[in-house]
C-alpha cells in the first residue's frame, strides 16, 4: 500500500466543516502517533481525542481521523453535503422528540445536529445526501456541532434505497483495502462504501471470506455522481446472506434506511428491561487478520492467521447478534495486531 497523505474520499461536490474538520490516514508500519501528529501539524492530545484513543497503541492498516481546525460558533457553513437522519425519542410520559442529524465523515463526531424551521419537512428524505447553508449555533456537551439551518437542497429526491443481490470481493483500489459489489441485476461492479456516502467499508466486513461466489443481499443506495477508483458506488445500510445458512431458505430483507431511528427512552429507566441474549453456536475459526491477505486460493498460502472464538445467537427482541473473541493471548499473536474487527 503507498504510503498516502489522505485517505481519498469518493468524487462529488460538497464543502467541509464541524467542532474539528478532519481528513482520513491508514497508519503505516513504523508510525507512532508522534510521527504522525508530527506529519500533519497536530499535536497527540489532538490525535487522541479526535479518535477517542485512551491510550497511544496504534497498529498498522488502522484507519484514524487527524483533526485540521476547530470551527467556533457563529461559523458560517456554505453549501455542506451529507446524509439526512432523523432519531425520534419515545419518552415515558408518551410524548416524543425529534433530533435531524447531519452525517459527515467531515467531523470526528461523524455527524451534526440540525435545527431551524421546517425541518420535519425533510423526514420523507431520510437517508438521502442533502446539501444545507447555515451557521454554527453551538457546540454541545458532546462535542458535536448545531448547525442553524438557513436553507437545504435535496439533490437527488427520486432516489431510493433498494436490496440488490450479487456477490462481493475484495480489492485494492486506488492503493486502499476496499469491498466490490458485483450486482446480478445490472452486471456493475461497485465499491462500498458507509451509510456516509464517504468512507469505505472494511474489508473485515466481508460476510463470507473465501467464498466469493457466495450470493448476498444488500441495501443500498446508489448516489448517481458518486464514484472511486472509476467504480460507481453503494452507500450500504444492511446486508445479509441471500441463503439463510440454518434451513437453507431464501432470506428476506426490508428496506429501513429510508426510516426514522427509534429510541424508546420509556423502556431504558432500568436494568430489569434491558433485552436477553441467547448463545445458539459457539465455533473456533480462523480469522484473516490483515485484510490484503483475505485470499480465495488455499495454496497461497496465509502469512498471518487470528484463530476467534465467534458466537452466535439471538436477542430476546428478535435481532441476531455475532461476537468474535480473541482466542489467544496478546504474546502470541503478531505484534503488528493490536485490534481486531471483525465482519459486520
Amino acid at each position: 500500500m503507498p504510503f498516502p497523505t489522505a485517505e481519498t474520499p469518493p468524487q462529488s461536490n460538497g464543502g467541509g466543516g464541524g467542532a474539528f474538520e478532519v481528513q482520513h490516514y491508514t497508519v503505516q508500519e513504523g508510525d507512532t502517533l508522534t510521527k504522525i501528529a508530527s506529519q500533519f501539524g497536530v499535536t497527540v492530545d489532538e490525535l487522541m481525542q479526535a479518535n477517542s484513543f485512551s491510550n497511544s497503541t496504534i497498529y498498522v492498516g488502522q484507519n484514524i481521523v487527524i483533526p485540521i481546525g476547530s470551527l467556533t460558533v457563529g461559523q458560517k457553513i456554505e453549501g455542506q453535503r451529507g446524509i439526512f437522519s432523523t432519531t425520534i425519542f419515545k419518552q415515558t410520559d408518551g410524548s416524543q422528540r425529534t433530533q435531524y442529524n447531519f452525517i459527515t465523515n467531515t467531523v470526528a463526531s461523524g455527524a451534526m445536529l440540525l435545527i431551524g424551521d421546517n425541518l420535519q419537512d425533510l423526514q420523507k428524505d431520510n437517508g438521502l445526501p442533502i446539501v444545507i447553508w447555515g451557521t454554527i449555533d453551538q457546540i454541545n456537551q458532546q462535542g458535536i456541532p448545531v448547525i442553524k439551518v438557513d436553507r437545504y437542497e435535496i439533490p437527488f429526491p427520486d432516489l431510493k434505497y433498494k436490496i440488490l443481490k450479487g456477490t462481493e470481493s475484495s480489492a485494492n483500489v486506488q492503493g486502499q483495502a476496499a469491498l466490490l459489489f458485483n450486482n446480478a441485476e445490472d452486471g456493475k461492479t461497485y465499491v462500498q462504501l458507509s451509510t456516509n456516502c464517504s468512507d469505505l467499508v472494511m474489508q473485515a466486513a466481508l460476510l463470507n471470506p473465501g467464498l466469493t461466489d457466495s450470493q448476498i443481499l444488500l441495501e443500498a443506495l446508489a448516489v448517481p455522481d458518486l464514484t472511486f477508483g472509476g467504480y460507481p458506488t453503494l452507500c450500504t445500510n444492511n446486508k445479509a446472506m441471500a441463503i439463510n445458512p440454518k434451513n437453507g431458505k431464501p432470506m428476506e430483507m426490508t428496506i429501513t434506511a429510508d426510516q426514522p431511528y427509534i429510541v424508546d427512552e420509556s423502556t431504558s429507566a432500568g436494568p430489569g428491561l434491558l433485552p436477553t441474549a441467547t448463545i445458539e453456536k459457539v465455533e473456533l475459526i480462523y480469522y484473516v487478520a490483515d485484510p490484503r491477505y483475505a485470499v480465495t486460493d488455499p495454496a497461497a498460502g496465509q502469512p498471518y492467521i487470528q484463530p476467534m472464538w465467534r458466537f452466535t445467537g439471538h436477542y430476546s427482541t428478535g435481532d441476531e447478534f455475532e461476537i468474535l473473541v480473541q482466542a489467544l493471548k496478546d504474546e502470541f499473536l503478531s505484534p503488528e495486531i493490536q485490534t481486531i474487527q471483525g465482519p459486520g
